[in-house]
């Protein structure tokens, strides 16, 4: 749900129609919430320690709890979920590192024509459709989801493409760029990015230039050693922990070059990871999805996971075989948008074979 003031918009368009009709989000009462706490931690302590939750508890229903529900009752009078910022600023201020915590993925099956099974037809079509269902978000003529009827909350579209997780010395930041006409590619760590939108947000590449374009960049970053890779994997720094990680990109920031293009990457629509790798099974996929394939080699640490940047919203890793996923990385968008942008690209959402 968002929190946006119900009096202080209407929707302007299709994809919005159903915003001002969603329900709010219900406060429980203190006295169930209070409830469900103790039944949660239940099986969690043993005797000795339930009883004193209890006592804790029923001490603070008889002096701090009424005062603070009413405190909150006032909070959410004018939006929509009365937990949806403290959940954000809760999400957000984590230090740990994103990767394995914080990176769910779709595994879709391999295409079954032939011919657009393998690695760069695949990648060209799904970003071509994916460019069309951006536009359709944009120029607010995508259907609004329902559930048997039942409209639901589409203000976390705004949030899926143009969006990056900035690192802080306090956690992290959302920036959202809803301009974005551009997506980064990487391959073997290295970074290419190229226009893909026009100022109306339609295609400004077809299918083929699409895929002649991913040609090149192939061509290209195979040029490279593997080591020479490895020592320039800026990628890898965004697997480290928050804290760490902005302290570094401050560093990098300090040059001119450098702090244009991490904004490219920043502002992208997406990023699209081209891998050079087959994994055999289904558990060396999800392996590679969730942190990318490492070895060393010559004391240097080399593979996939050289090839990952975890800050973006919407990252798609392909590999060889054409084998994909769409993933979120970290993102105030759910997960469950990732079905129906599937769906729209010309990905049957069934196919979705692991999460």
């Amino acid at each position: 749900m968002s929190n946006t003031r119900f009096a202080d918009k209407k929707p302007a368009h299709r994809t919005l129609a159903h915003q001002d009709k969603l329900p709010k989000l219900p406060i429980p009462s203190l006295e169930d919430t209070c409830n469900r706490y103790l039944r949660a931690l239940e099986a969690l302590q043993d005797e000795r320690e339930h009883a004193m939750t209890k006592v804790a508890v029923h001490e603070f229903l008889q002096s701090d709890g009424p005062k603070l529900h009413e405190l909150l009752q006032e909070y959410a009078q004018d939006k929509a979920s009365y937990i949806e910022e403290f959940w954000y600023e809760s999400y957000l201020s984590h230090s740990d590192p994103v990767v394995l915590a914080l990176n769910p993925f779709f595994v879709l099956e391999n295409d079954p024509t032939p011919d657009r099974g393998a690695q760069l037809p695949r990648a060209a079509s799904l970003i071509v459709s994916s460019l069309g269902f951006i536009h359709d978000l944009r120029a607010g003529i995508l259907e609004p989801d329902t559930v048997r009827g039942v409209p639901l909350d589409m203000d976390q579209y705004s949030r899926l493409f143009g969006t990056s997780r900035i690192p802080t010395d306090r956690g992290c930041r959302m920036e959202v760029h809803s301009d974005s006409r551009h997506i980064v590619v990487l391959r073997r760590g290295q970074f290419y990015w190229f226009d893909v939108l026009d100022e109306e947000n339609l295609p400004l590449l077809t299918e083929r230039e699409v895929h002649r374009n991913l040609q090149a960049i192939i061509t290209d970053a195979d040029k490279m050693d593997e080591s020479h890779v490895a020592r320039g994997a800026i990628g890898v720094l965004s697997t480290e922990n928050r804290k760490v990680w902005s302290g570094l990109r401050e560093l990098l920031s300090q040059d001119r070059n450098n702090k244009s293009c991490l904004e490219i990457v920043d502002n992208a629509l997406f990023v699209v990871c081209l891998d050079d790798t087959e994994p055999e099974t289904l558990a060396d996929l999800c392996s590679n999805f969730l942190c990318g394939t490492y070895s060393l080699q010559g004391g240097e640490q080399v593979g996939t996971c050289t090839n990952r940047w975890y800050d973006k919203v919407s990252l798609v890793d392909l590999y060889t075989t054409g084998s994909q996923t769409d993933s979120l990385r970290s993102s105030k968008s759910s997960s469950a948008l990732m079905g129906p942008l599937a769906s729209t690209s010309n990905i049957p959402a069934s196919t979705a074979t692991q999460f």
